[in-house]
């Protein structure tokens, strides 16, 4: 967990990623002392599953596919 200044919003920031914000959040570190103006909290709960199913159409980016006589 760290505090932040990301487009003039002071925050602090935890986050699960560090592989992907260890070198792009450093620059925008402040003081711990500082107070903030929100708290931002990332966590997992679920992992997504691949969806096994007939592909039918994209609609508007989205990938659409048929799943046990389902459209999902």
């Amino acid at each position: 967990m760290g505090k932040y200044q990301i487009a003039g919003i002071k925050l602090e920031f935890s986050y699960c990623f560090p592989d992907f914000f260890a070198d792009r959040i450093t620059k925008y570190q402040i003081n711990d002392d500082d107070v903030v103006d929100a708290r931002l909290k990332v966590s997992l709960s679920n992992d997504l599953k691949e969806i096994r199913g007939k592909f039918k159409r994209n609609v508007k980016g989205l990938n659409v596919y048929e799943v046990d006589g389902k459209i999902v």
